[in-house]
């Protein structure tokens, strides 16, 4: 079973432009805490950055050679179709999608997702219950390569990937993996970073906790204790992704 991780990243942001450069804690960026925390996963094999074409995101391959992190460019409209160019010919069972705007994706909500999508035979797997910021999806490659040929699919299918999966339950086997440890959390605890308020909440909670392997229940702990961290975006409107 090999299973690949591809995290879409651009430098246009129409709330926080260039964000996934920006640092969070001991220097590293948004992008490089994402990536650095799914390669530390048990069940994926190996993880790429899938960037935009064009002038606009030079910055970030830039970016990214610096750091040596493994890029591959596509349309930065058809993100479907960037995905499925980051696949490449190479053979993969399954595809993780992730954002790079979640430097505080969870490995262990990450391994657990491959290991429910696996056992549970699906096409697609998403989490329930999972904190906004801390979850990623997990797809069949083959589906996601028949996705990409089809020739009905709308504007943003394209742009956010995984949409007609989740419009068509009867075409495909969809599963939800729920994250009982974050039941009741979702809407007042937000991780991902799209906004200045967002971005000053996951500073802040990087340095109350102080280390770059923190997860889950390093989250929950410290929401317990200091639950003030965590308003400052709770105002914050979630866009689709």
């Amino acid at each position: 079973m090999k299973n690949i991780c591809i995290i879409q990243a651009r430098l246009g942001s129409d709330r926080l432009p260039g964000k996934v450069m920006q640092p969070i804690g001991d220097g590293k960026s948004i992008v490089e805490m994402a990536y650095a925390r799914l390669c530390a996963a048990r069940y994926i094999d190996k993880v790429v950055v899938a960037i935009p074409e064009g002038e606009k995101d030079d910055e970030l391959a830039a970016f990214l050679d610096s750091k040596n992190i493994p890029y591959l460019r596509g349309s930065e409209d058809d993100v479907l179709g960037r995905f499925c160019t980051a696949l490449g010919d190479e053979e993969w069972d399954n595809v993780i999608r992730a954002t790079s705007d979640n430097p505080f994706v969870s490995t262990y909500i990450a391994d657990a997702m491959v290991l429910s999508h696996v056992l549970s035979g699906s096409d697609y797997t998403s989490a329930g219950d999972a904190i906004i910021g801390t979850s990623v999806e997990v797809a069949k490659v083959d589906k996601l390569r028949e996705l990409n040929k089809r020739t009905d699919l709308q504007g943003y299918h394209r742009e956010h990937v995984t949409f007609y999966f989740r419009e068509h339950p009867e075409t495909y086997h969809l599963n939800t993996m729920p994250v009982a440890t974050c039941k009741g959390l979702k809407g007042k605890i937000r991780l991902t970073v799209d906004t200045v308020q967002d971005y000053e909440v996951a500073c802040a909670v990087y340095a109350a906790i102080g280390r770059p392997d923190l997860d889950i229940p390093d989250v929950l702990a410290l929401y317990a204790e200091r639950p003030d961290i965590f308003l400052g975006n709770k105002d914050v409107v979630q866009k689709v992704r």
